[in-house]
């Protein structure tokens, strides 16, 4: 059986979704998984149903794509399921922070470890959609950093150990994405607000507020997804992919003015990008 299957993770809407049509019309077989399996999808697209912070739920979805195409294996494994709970670090308790870890880094974990037996049968590949906040914190999302610079540490590593069996990994790494991710970032950051006490709301409120309205325009400015699923087309098809792919001018930019600049002046410009500055962030 010749069929290249493709599965790729948070497929039911933005990069995920984009991912998959544009995989699928090149004839490729795809899995589009997700929480929620009710998207309409077009031809050579298989909804799966997966929750990525689950195992049982991991093994009972590369069952089904085993059992459909039994002794064929992955052409590749694609990351794309994410999440972000935006908001200062002081802000969020244990549970908000951890999410971040559950989905962004120990999902992707233990979906490659329980694919790998299919991978190395499929002579497949990993591709993981990173992001430049995986190589730059950034104020009021250092949560959803951290998490992305855990998952580039561990695409390093799984490529290093997984090298002996030919089965690249590579990391798209874009710079801000017109995506509902962050569509539904506001609103987990509206639902925090609502949580915080007096001294939260006095410490934080007109800053939180401030870094909505700057993220927004970025938004408005940031990349199409098509030009995600095109880097991740390059990983899934060329002959020698590369470990990294950042994407966009914004993310080439700040990659070099961090490699050149001090932490300290990297700071004070991130913080009026954001639109921060003041005595109290300048001092």
């Amino acid at each position: 059986m010749n069929e290249r299957i493709v599965l790729i993770t948070g497929a039911s809407s933005g990069v995920g979704r984009d991912a998959a049509e544009s995989i699928a019309a090149r004839g490729y077989t795809v899995y589009a998984a997700s929480r929620n399996t009710s998207a309409a999808y077009g031809e050579r697209i298989r909804p799966l149903k997966m929750d990525v912070t689950s195992p049982d739920s991991i093994r009972s979805a590369l069952d089904v794509v085993d059992s459909e195409f039994p002794g064929c294996g992955l052409y590749a494994l694609i990351h794309n399921a994410g999440t972000v709970v935006p908001g200062p670090l002081e802000c969020l308790d244990e549970n908000l922070f951890s999410r971040h870890f559950q989905v962004n880094v120990m999902g992707v974990h233990s979906l490659t470890r329980a694919a790998l037996r299919m991978l190395r049968k499929g002579n497949g590949r990993i591709i993981m959609i990173g992001s430049i906040n995986g190589r730059i914190a950034k104020p009021y999302i250092g949560a959803y950093s951290a998490s992305k610079f855990a998952l580039r540490a561990m695409a390093d590593a799984w490529r290093m150990e997984l090298e002996q069996w030919n089965i690249h990994v590579s990391m798209i790494e874009p710079g801000s994405i017109k995506t509902p991710l962050w569509g539904k970032a506001r609103i987990e950051m509206q639902g925090l607000i609502e949580t915080l006490d007096d001294a939260g709301r006095e410490n934080y409120l007109s800053s939180i507020e401030t870094v909505m309205k700057a993220a927004e325009k970025r938004e408005g400015r940031g990349l199409p997804a098509a030009r995600v699923v095109k880097s991740v087309i390059r990983a899934l098809e060329s002959d020698r992919p590369k470990a990294s792919y950042l994407i966009g001018a914004s993310a080439v930019i700040q990659t070099c003015l961090a490699s050149v600049l001090p932490r300290s002046l990297l700071n004070r410009l991130i913080i009026s990008q954001f639109g921060l500055s003041g005595k109290r962030y300048d001092s």
